[in-house]
């Protein structure tokens, strides 16, 4: 995924590497989560919150998964998705990189 400003929470996010614009980034977790036996599904994504006296922690924050597709022949390389934010649709072109 992409590099997501994580403000005041960046020491505490779970990171891995990525390439973003052929460069070698950290950027938060984010995981798919199955809902509903299956027949639905989140993201998972890591948000950073204030708790209004000047400290920050780490919650979760979901988002409906409208549309999975994979996209490669061995269906685990590559997908398309897309996420239902509030007001807005987004669409993202997934692939796998590094292995």
């Amino acid at each position: 995924m992409s590099v997501v400003d994580v403000g005041n929470c960046d020491r505490s996010f779970l990171k891995k590497t990525t390439v973003e614009n052929g460069q070698k980034v950290m950027v938060p977790v984010r995981t798919i989560i199955p809902k509903n036996g299956g027949t639905s599904a989140v993201i998972s994504t890591p948000s950073c919150v204030s708790d209004g006296s000047g400290r920050y922690t780490v919650q979760r924050v979901e988002y409906e998964l409208q549309r999975l597709e994979f996209t490669d022949d061995r269906r685990r390389d590559a997908m398309k998705i897309t996420i239902g934010l509030p007001g807005i649709v987004v669409s993202y072109d997934l692939k796998r990189v590094g292995r």
